[in-house]
Parts: C-alpha cells; structure tokens; sequence
C-alpha cells in the first residue's frame, strides 16, 4: 500500500461496520519499510466500526525490517487472536516502537485481545520493542503473552516492554541482552490494570555502564514477579501497588 498515512505499509484493515479481515497465516514472509526516513509500519493491523473485526492471523517464521507493527482498534469494534511465532524485529530505529498495541479513546472504544509473542527477536532498536496502550477503559486492552523471547542491543528510549492500562499480561522466560534503557526493562503503569500482571522466569544483562535503568517499574498493577535473574545489579520500583508477590527475584 502507497497510503501516505503509513508510508508504505501491509495492511490487515476491517474498516467498516460489520466487516472482517482475518483468518490468515503468514510463512517466511519479509515486511520492509523501504523509506529508511519513513516511520510507518511495515505491518498494521486495524478495526473500526461497530462490529467490524480483524483477528485469527498468524505469522510464523517472518520478518519485520526498517520500522514496527501496529495493532488497534476504536469505534466499538475488536482486533484479536494475532499470533507471532518465531518472527524478527530488526532496526526499528527510526523513532519507531518495534510493535505497538493501541486502543483508541472515543465515545465507543475498541477492544485489542490475546496477542502472542513466543520465540520472537527484537534487535537494534533505539525505541520501545513492545508497547500497549488502553486510550479507553479497563479491559480495552487484555491478555497479553511474551514468552521465550530475545530483546538484543535495545536503548535510546526509556523503556524495552511498555504497558499502560492493559490488563492480563504475561512476561515470561525472556533474554535481555546489552539492555540500555533509561528508566525500566519492564513497565506496567496505570491503575485501569485490574487483571494479573506476571513477569517471571526472564534473564537482564544491561550493556557496561548502564547505570540508570531498572530491570521492573510497576504502578498501580496485580503482580506476580518471581525467579527473574537481573544479575543483582539494577532494582526495582513499585508504586501503589495491590496484592505484589515479588519473590526469589536475583
């Protein structure tokens, strides 16, 4: 697509009331933003009208190069059950965030749900692998899996994985490597977090000299955060936070 919006992008749209895009699966396929100025996303997948909905994709074994993948919904509609497996975000570098989650805040919402990462890449980022955002109530944004994963040579913005008003969201068996995040590896914010937030099990090793960052920055969230090993050198922070287990953590 030549839409001047994204600046040459693929696009998985339901745009209308009542449509649906979906039920597709993606095999060694290449998702390239060719205009290294360009910040659009290479990969977008969007619903908007009331009833409209874009979900059932999976993508296995692709690659997703120059620039990120965004995933949204609004106006009363649903984008769901997108699955990554074993995909590569590479040099996503131009300001971009590696894959954003995003729900928008108008009068009727739109509701983003179980997204899947497992055994995925990023690398050579200077901004934010993965981030989701609830532009609208609790429950906008939901159920959430990051597993088995390699974050490699991430830094120049604040934050790896990024969450604000998500809920049910799951970190789990992870590789941080040559961390150079400002503030936090990991970050749930917002008290509209209602479900369980569970990061367990993932390994930080921050690049020399990094001195600033914090492996966990929680705030106002449901935790579980339990056998992660940041090789005792960065701390973490939590902030009203309710019902915390923050054990066995190195």
């Amino acid at each position: 697509s030549d839409d001047a919006a994204q600046t040459r992008g693929s696009f998985i749209v339901a745009g209308n009331d009542g449509q649906f895009a979906g039920d597709i699966v993606c095999h060694a396929c290449e998702f390239t933003q060719t205009d290294s100025t360009q910040a659009g996303a290479p990969l977008f997948f969007f619903s908007s009208g009331a009833g409209s909905e874009c979900r059932g994709c999976h993508l296995t074994d692709c690659y997703i190069y120059n620039a990120g993948t965004n995933i949204e919904a609004s106006f009363n509609s649903l984008t769901a059950d997108i699955y990554f497996t074993g995909c590569q975000w590479d040099a996503f570098t131009n300001g971009d965030i590696g894959v954003k989650m995003y729900t928008f805040n108008d009068d009727s919402g739109g509701v983003v749900d179980n997204i899947g990462f497992t055994n995925c890449y990023f690398q050579q980022g200077n901004n934010i692998a993965i981030q989701g955002l609830s532009g609208g109530s609790a429950d906008t944004l939901k159920n959430v899996t990051i597993t088995n994963s390699h974050f490699g040579g991430i830094g120049g913005g604040d934050r790896v994985i990024d969450f604000f008003g998500a809920d049910s969201v799951i970190v789990q068996g992870n590789m941080f490597e040559d961390i150079t995040a400002n503030l936090s590896v990991l970050n749930f914010n917002d008290d509209n977090q209602d479900g369980a937030i569970i990061a367990t099990g993932n390994l930080v090793n921050f690049a020399s000299g990094t001195t600033t960052g914090r492996w966990f920055q929680c705030d106002g969230a449901y935790s579980v955060i339990n056998a992660n090993n940041m090789n005792g050198t960065m701390d973490a922070q939590f902030n009203s936070v309710d019902n915390l287990v923050n054990v066995n953590n190195v």
